[in-house]
């Protein structure tokens, strides 16, 4: 179908933000935004985003998108999975989502790109956007609604995924198209703001270590001269400026909302993945496995940011649950070299 293969083109052309960008300013129209422009109002004005959605702002989103149901997916601090605030919640569950492609929120949440899907039973179509993309029904078991057409958006704000927008159901029984996906991407950015000032997010990896002048304006600048990375920065801040490992983690942690790990010599790379895993090979890619004391995985990484990366890690080891820590380059190349030596 026509928008079947318009959205395998979308989801897997690496140009597919720079597309759609362009859809969303393309989207306008007088009624529309005399409708549009309440919603967006509401949005900022509402005291947390998630306590509100389903009771006011859903069923206008509803209207907007000419929709069945809107759900919104928060981003969990704790663990690596979304939390829905809407939708199952109301209906008396409360439904997690693990990163990745075991259902299609948690799917855009990883890539942080974009999905329409005509049939969400088409396990063809589902196979055409990931190999092991899966269309997971346990919301609708919940909600008793099925699913049969989906537009699901991330909510990014500043680089960091917030959230993920999920648009069920387009009216009078046909897919959601490209203009729908326009309009849908352009009001998940003012979502994916008022997120960030939910979760009191800094716009910056530093901004933490600004706002509590642990580090003055013009030594941040020169540490960044030249393009240096997060990674040279962090390692600089410790080094140079002498800062705290966990001071700096933490402002990494209000940056990315993951969850910081400081080096911790009693933790290691669990024994059964580290047998198929190449440690020595893993040094300078900034992300390891940890095998922590209530037997959950641990994925420490450098650049939480990176879904692509910790997704081909997480494919590779057959990981179904684990948790998500950001953590120093220097303290991931140390776990590494404690296994697998020089």
């Amino acid at each position: 179908m026509p928008v079947s293969s318009r959205t395998n083109r979308i989801t897997q052309s690496g140009s597919n933000l720079a597309i759609t960008r362009g859809l969303a300013s393309e989207v306008g129209d007088d009624d529309y935004e005399r409708r549009l422009n309440p919603v967006i109002f509401d949005i900022f004005e509402s005291d947390r985003l998630a306590d509100t959605l389903a009771w006011t702002i859903e069923p206008q989103l509803r209207s907007l998108f000419r929709a069945e149901r809107i759900s919104l997916y928060e981003r969990s601090r704790k663990h690596h999975e979304l939390v829905e605030s809407n939708g199952a919640v109301a209906a008396g569950g409360r439904h997690f989502v693990p990163l990745g492609p075991g259902s299609v929120v948690g799917y855009v949440a990883m890539t942080k790109e974009p999905v329409l899907i005509v049939d969400v039973r088409d396990a063809e179509e589902l196979r055409k956007i990931h190999p092991h993309l899966r269309f997971d029904p346990s919301p609708d078991r919940i909600r008793r609604t099925r699913t049969r057409t989906l537009c699901v958006v991330p909510l990014v704000s500043k680089g960091v995924l917030l959230g993920v927008l999920e648009v069920a159901n387009r009216e009078v029984g046909r897919a959601f198209g490209l203009h729908d996906l326009g309009r849908i991407q352009a009001v998940g950015r003012f979502i994916a703001q008022k997120l960030r000032y939910d979760f009191r997010a800094t716009g910056s990896p530093f901004e933490y270590l600004l706002r509590t002048h642990r580090v003055g304006a013009d030594d941040l600048k020169r540490l960044q001269r030249g393009g240096r990375s997060v990674v040279d920065v962090a390692r600089a801040l410790v080094k140079e400026i002498g800062l705290s490992t966990q001071l700096v983690g933490s402002s990494l942690e209000r940056y990315y909302q993951v969850p910081f790990l400081d080096f911790d010599p009693e933790l290691s790379p669990p024994e059964g993945l580290s047998k198929g895993l190449r440690l020595g090979a893993m040094r300078g890619r900034g992300i390891v496995p940890l095998a922590a004391d209530s037997g959950r995985i641990l994925v420490l990484t450098d650049d939480p940011n990176d879904t692509r990366r910790i997704m081909e890690f997480q494919q590779a080891l057959h990981l179904q649950h684990y948790a998500l820590r950001v953590g120093l380059r220097d303290h991931i190349d140390r776990y590494l070299h404690a296994v697998v030596g020089n």
